[in-house]
């Protein structure tokens, strides 16, 4: 990365349905889960609320942290950074994605013992790694 470049993204969020882990075939675990974000603003009989879905790809220590202390409702706050991916389906047509790589994940709004996961530098991952 040069000076100037920064892909860097916080959320924080409930999680939608439970987190997906999966191995690569070498073994390396890779969690997928969704996290709403939801804005308000307004005021009176005028107020207006939107809430946006966030696909979250976390890889190694931090997937196995996701599987152990991750489930649908948990509230999270999830750091990370922002990738795009294509690919082509079955039956041929492109497909794209946009997905947080997460490097840092912790459970915020309530009183925990777990420890995190350790901070994991994903910047050696490459998209074709994740199996789904």
């Amino acid at each position: 990365m040069s000076e100037g470049d920064l892909n860097m993204v916080t959320l924080m969020g409930n999680v939608g349905s439970d987190p997906e882990v999966r191995y690569t075939a070498n073994g390396r675990a890779v969690s997928n889960f969704r996290i709403a974000t939801t804005a308000r603003w307004g005021k009176g009989d005028n107020k207006q609320e939107r809430t946006d879905w966030h696909t979250v790809v976390s890889w190694a220590d931090d997937a196995e942290w996701v599987k152990d202390n991750v489930k649908k409702g948990s509230r999270l706050q999830v750091e990370g950074r922002i990738s795009y991916r294509s690919w082509e389906d079955r039956d041929g047509k492109k497909r794209y994605a946009t997905e947080i790589v997460s490097s840092n994940i912790m459970k915020v709004g309530a009183k925990t013992e777990e420890e995190p996961p350790p901070i994991v530098d994903t910047t050696a991952l490459d998209d074709s790694d994740i199996p789904f």
